[in-house]
C-alpha cells in the first residue's frame, strides 16, 4: 500500500523560532487521554460542516479562553489554520487583523500558519509582512522565509508532533490526503516494528482521534477493504475494545 508523504518537520522548527527553543515533549499528552474543550472539538468537527463566518469568532475564543498560550496546541492550530488561510483566500486579511489584535506569541502561530498555507494569496501577504513597519513581525517573517516552504502534504509524518498537525490539517479541508497519510503511517509504523515509542504514537493517535468518532470510523472501515490481510489485522487490533496502550517502554 502506498504510503502517502505528508510532513510537518518545518513547522516544528518554526514554533523553535518563537517559542525561544522550548518545546513541549509529547510524552504526556499523546500517551494520556485529555479532555478536549470545545474551541477544539470546533476545529475536529469542522469537515463535516465547514463554516468560514465562525472563523472570527474561534479566533476570539482561542484567545479569549487561554487555549492559544496552552503548549502543544501550536501544533494543532498551525495545521488547522493554514488550511483554512488556503481555502479561504478572500477571508484573510479579516482573519489577520483579528490576529493583530492579539499578543505576539500569539499571533506568531497565525503567521506560520500563513506561511505554510503556501498559495498565492498567502504569499502575497507574506511579501507584504516581509515590510511591515512592525519590527518584530518584520523579523519573525524575514527568518522563516528562510527556511525552505514545503506544501503540506509532501512529506512523511516523522513525528507525534507532526501527526498531529496532519489531523487539525484534515479537519480543516476534509482533504483525505491527511487523514490516509496518518492511517498509512500508523500501519507502516505497527508492521515494521519501528520504535517503541513510534508504535505508541500510531495506536493512540488513532485511537484518540476515531474512536469516538462515527465518520473516521466509516472512513478505517472503508480503508481497511483495500489494505492487505495483516494491515487489517493491526487495524483490528488497535481498535479493539481489549486494546491496552503501555504508556512506558518495557
Amino acid at each position: 500500500m502506498k504510503i502517502l508523504n505528508c510532513c510537518f518537520t518545518l513547522i516544528a522548527m518554526v514554533v523553535i523560532l518563537w517559542s525561544g527553543g522550548c518545546q513541549n515533549t509529547p510524552d504526556e499528552e499523546d500517551t494520556v487521554a485529555r479532555e478536549i474543550p470545545e474551541c477544539e472539538r470546533f476545529m475536529r468537527d469542522y469537515f463535516k460542516h465547514p463554516t468560514p463566518d465562525a472563523i472570527d469568532s474561534h479566533l476570539r475564543l482561542i484567545h479569549a479562553n487561554g487555549y492559544l498560550r496552552v503548549p502543544g496546541n501550536e501544533k494543532r492550530l498551525i495545521g488547522f489554520y493554514a488550511q483554512i488561510f488556503a481555502n479561504n483566500d478572500d477571508r484573510i486579511l479579516e482573519w489577520l487583523n483579528t490576529v493583530f489584535g492579539f499578543p505576539e506569541d500569539e499571533y506568531y502561530i497565525f503567521l506560520t500558519a500563513l506561511y505554510f498555507a503556501n498559495t498565492p494569496k498567502t504569499r502575497d501577504y507574506i511579501d507584504v509582512l516581509k515590510n511591515s513597519k512592525h519590527k518584530n513581525i518584520r523579523t519573525f517573517i524575514n527568518k522563516i522565509v528562510l527556511i525552505q516552504r514545503p506544501a503540506l502534504n509532501k512529506f512523511p509524518i516523522d513525528n507525534a508532533d507532526n501527526m498531529e498537525t496532519a489531523w487539525f490539517s484534515f479537519y480543516a479541508s476534509g482533504n483525505l490526503a491527511f487523514f490516509e497519510a496518518i492511517l498509512y503511517t500508523a500501519i507502516e509504523r505497527l508492521s515494521n516494528g519501528g520504535s517503541y515509542r513510534g508504535q505508541m504514537d500510531a495506536c493512540f493517535s488513532l485511537r484518540r482521534h476515531c474512536n469516538d468518532d462515527p465518520i473516521l470510523m466509516q472512513l478505517i472501515e472503508r480503508y481497511k477493504k483495500t489494505c492487505t490481510f495483516d494491515e487489517q489485522e493491526i487495524l483490528d487490533t488497535v481498535f479493539s475494545p481489549n486494546f491496552v496502550l503501555k504508556t512506558k517502554e518495557p
